[in-house]
C-alpha cells in the first residue's frame, strides 16, 4: 500500500525494507514476490475524487505510535470548531478516508472515557503535548471500529418508506440506492398494474429525494407523506424547468 505509506510518512522506509527484504529473499521466492507486485496493485482512492488533504496524518500516526497525547483543533460536522486533548489509539484507513480512534483525555480525577472516532482530514491543527499515555490493555482495534461501523450505518439509516416499484424499478434499487437501502430492501407480491410494495429503508427525507428521484416514473411513493409531498415538489419544479424550454428569464 505504497499511497497510505505515504501518507503516513512512511514512504522511504516502506521502500527501503521492500529493497532489504527482496536482497534477503532466495531467489526463487524473490522471482514470486516480484511477480506478484507486477501483477497486483491497490489504489485506495474513489473514481473522481481526489484523496483529502491530511496534513496532519504523519504526527498523529506517530502520536499513536509513541502513545502520545495530542490537541487538536476539529471541525464538526456542521462545520463549528472545537478544541480537543486526545489519546490517540488507532489510525483506520475506510476506502480512501482516515479515520482516527481517540479517548478524550480524562481531567485528573475524573473516569476514563470511551474512544471515539474522527476524520482526520477534519483536523485543523495538531499540537503534540509529548505527554504519555497508557494505552487500554483490552483495547482491540478491528472490533472496536468493526462495532463503531456497524453502529453509525445502523443509526443513519432510520426512515422507513413503503414505495411501489415497477418491474424496472425493483432492478435499479439496487443501483440507484445505497447498499445498505438495496441490503434491506422488503419486497412484496406483484399487483395487478405489474407493480410490487417494497419497503427501503434510507437516511432521512433529503436523502430519499436525492436516491429516488432518479427513478422517475418507477416508483411511487406511498409512506411517509412527508416524503411523497418533498418528492412530487422535486420532481414538479424540476419538469417546469423543462416545461419552460431553457429560456432566460
Amino acid at each position: 500500500m505504497p499511497g497510505p505509506a505515504d501518507a503516513l510518512g512512511l514512504g522511504s522506509d516502506l521502500a527501503l525494507g521492500r529493497l532489504k527484504l527482496l536482497a534477503a529473499m532466495p531467489g526463487a521466492l524473490r522471482e514470486r514476490a516480484e511477480r506478484a507486485a507486477s501483477r497486483f496493485h491497490l489504489d485506495t482512492t474513489a473514481w473522481w475524487r481526489r484523496p483529502a488533504a491530511t496534513p496532519f496524518l504523519a504526527p498523529l500516526a506517530q502520536a499513536v505510535w509513541d502513545a502520545r497525547t495530542v490537541r487538536v483543533s476539529y471541525r464538526r460536522f456542521d462545520d463549528t470548531r472545537v478544541e480537543r486533548t486526545l489519546d490517540p489509539l488507532g489510525l483506520v484507513l475506510k476506502g480512501d478516508t482516515w479515520y482516527v480512534l481517540a479517548r478524550p483525555t480524562p481531567a485528573p480525577g475524573e473516569a476514563e472515557r470511551p474512544p471515539r472516532t474522527y476524520r482526520v482530514e477534519r483536523i485543523g491543527a495538531l499540537e503534540d503535548t509529548g505527554r504519555p499515555f497508557t494505552r487500554p490493555q483490552d483495547f482491540d482495534l478491528p472490533a472496536v471500529w468493526h462495532a463503531w461501523a456497524e453502529e453509525f450505518e445502523a443509526s443513519r439509516h432510520t426512515l422507513r418508506t413503503r414505495v411501489l416499484l415497477t418491474e424496472r424499478g425493483a432492478a435499479l434499487v439496487p443501483v440507484l440506492c445505497s447498499p445498505r437501502t438495496a441490503a434491506q430492501a422488503e419486497y412484496g407480491p406483484l399487483r395487478r398494474d405489474g407493480r410490487r410494495e417494497a419497503h427501503l429503508t434510507t437516511e432521512s427525507v433529503p436523502v430519499a429525494v436525492h436516491e429516488f428521484s432518479p427513478f422517475g416514473p418507477d416508483i411511487e411513493v406511498l409512506e411517509p407523506p412527508e416524503l411523497r409531498t418533498a418528492l412530487s415538489r422535486h420532481l414538479e419544479e424540476a419538469a417546469a424547468r423543462y416545461r419552460a424550454g431553457g429560456r432566460e428569464p
